[in-house]
């Protein structure tokens, strides 16, 4: 016999799935497509895409339309401030809505979506959650930025079958509370308070039962983060890469490979970003579309999920890929994530952390928790490490220890402010 709370998870899934269909946000529909696409063979989808960049008449950095595949190589690049400047040509048939991208780049892009686009959006969405065994309209706990609660997005939460919450050092108990009383299907999240409510679900011994999958999204996680999250929830952890622009465009597949799963992006990279080609949308024309993030893109044969590229070596935004020693010697500041990780796992301690370059050569230190062999002695080890690693000269100085405030909202491990 079913109890209360299962009669009333199921109709919550419900109403979420009826308002998406009869707000013709028709999901369903698109993921059988998206599915069906995924399936043929490479030929078959080179002839689609082709295509629909036909039937779609994208256009270029430049304002030249591309009618292939072949001309998309000699298509100018389509940059921010290029899109910015095209707000009064979006096109569309009906209804459009809009939403701005968070500026991480210095640019805040304003994104228009059409009802359809909307819906295939969502329909990604789908297909990844399923593909981990959730659904979309199953019950979400999503930790995401502080904002106001609004008649707006209270209703919307209600729709969605979620529940939005807000960690910070002060509040940890409290969220644990509700997150028990909301009894999620999955938990969707930045990688910062996921990392931040794990260990300290860990090290207090707490238990959240019933929880299927956490999703980690807009921030960069280490393997050993990963660790404790899937510790703390009892549940596989998986890193979902997108933006406000595509929502998702990589998603964990079985293997653990950051997998392209929208079937309707072509995304490749080059020295400075990973560019995209969006061949459905017909409010703008996202053609090597710049969206400023650095990657690589490698082939890699897809076993039942998502398309045959994979996206690995995530770098975040231009600025913050490349750090500075004593003598102004560039290196990777990966070198930096791979060193913390290297501690974590040694030393089996778990923590979150900002490294700031404000000045060659130095570079500030911000934990969330004293390291376990000493703050002081922690910096000693790190600047040891590098040095050794990378054969470059640097002073990795203490800055604070404590909720990391200053950095709230998306964010890298590593900022420069040279």
């Amino acid at each position: 016999m079913q109890g209360p709370f299962v009669k009333s998870h199921y109709v919550r899934f419900f109403i979420a799935t009826v308002f998406l269909h009869f707000s013709g946000l028709k999901f369903r529909k698109w993921r059988k497509e998206i599915e069906e696409i995924w399936s043929i063979t490479p030929s078959e989808y080179k002839k689609y895409l082709n295509h629909m960049i036909k039937v779609n008449k994208l256009m270029d950095g430049a304002g030249n339309v591309v009618q292939s595949l072949d001309e998309l190589p000699e298509a100018i690049p389509t940059s921010k401030k290029i899109l910015n400047s095209r707000l009064d040509q979006a096109r569309s048939s009906g209804k459009m809505f809009s939403r701005f991208t968070s500026g991480t780049t210095g640019t805040r892009t304003k994104v228009f979506l059409t009802k359809n686009e909307i819906g295939r959006l969502l329909a990604v969405r789908d297909y990844c959650l399923c593909h981990h065994g959730v659904n979309l309209g199953d019950r979400e706990a999503r930790f995401w930025g502080g904002r106001a609660k609004t008649l707006s997005t209270v209703i919307k939460d209600f729709v969605l079958n979620r529940k939005s919450f807000f960690v910070s050092n002060n509040n940890l108990m409290r969220t644990l509370i509700e997150l028990s009383n909301w009894k999620p299907d999955y938990v969707y999240g930045y990688s910062s308070y996921l990392i931040l409510l794990s260990k300290f679900m860990v090290d207090n011994d707490i238990k959240i039962q019933g929880v299927k999958l956490v999703v980690c999204t807009a921030e960069q996680i280490l393997p050993e983060q990963k660790k404790i999250i899937a510790q703390a929830f009892g549940s596989k952890v998986v890193e979902e890469y997108g933006s406000t622009e595509f929502d998702i465009i990589g998603f964990e597949d079985a293997n653990g490979d950051l997998r392209i799963a929208n079937p309707w992006l072509l995304v490749e990279s080059c020295e400075n970003s990973i560019m995209i080609t969006d061949v459905y949308r017909r409010s703008q024309s996202f053609v090597k579309y710049e969206i400023g993030d650095a990657a690589n893109v490698n082939f890699k044969l897809s076993k039942g999920f998502g398309g045959e590229y994979i996206i690995s070596n995530l770098e975040g935004r231009n600025i913050n890929q490349y750090a500075y020693d004593l003598n102004g010697n560039g290196f990777r500041a990966s070198e930096f994530s791979l060193a913390l990780n290297k501690y974590f796992d040694k030393y089996s301690d778990i923590f979150d952390f900002v490294i700031v370059q404000r000045k060659t050569g130095h570079f500030e230190f911000y934990c969330s928790a004293e390291p376990r062999v000493g703050f002081g002695e922690f910096c000693v080890w790190l600047k040891q490490y590098i040095n050794t690693k990378t054969k470059m000269q640097v002073v990795v100085l203490p800055a604070k220890i404590g909720p990391l405030d200053e950095f709230a909202g998306k964010r890298s491990y590593f900022i420069r402010c040279t």
